[in-house]
């Protein structure tokens, strides 16, 4: 007669397996839910916020020092001058 082991044996919830499975969903789904609220309220205050480029702010502050920049006057040599070269006398 062959007999199977187990048979009619109750499956006890207690096991470890049980334990580490509900104390996983005690500790993941708080946190995903944690997770999700920050997001979502990070998103929300980074999307008021203007974007800012470095690049562009390079180009902004370069036009700006342009602007500003006035070219110094080139010296118009005058008639004794002699255009700046030297006499051989």
């Amino acid at each position: 007669m062959r007999t199977m082991r187990g048979v009619g044996a109750r499956r006890v919830p207690g096991t470890w397996w049980y334990k580490v499975g509900t104390l996983g969903m005690a500790l993941v789904l708080p946190g995903g839910l944690l997770l999700l609220l920050y997001l979502m309220t990070r998103s929300r205050t980074h999307a008021a916020a203007p974007i800012r480029d470095p690049y562009v702010e390079w180009l902004r502050m370069r036009d700006g020092i342009r602007s500003a920049w006035q070219p110094t006057p080139t010296p118009v040599p005058s008639s004794g001058d002699n255009g700046g070269r030297l006499s051989h006398r």
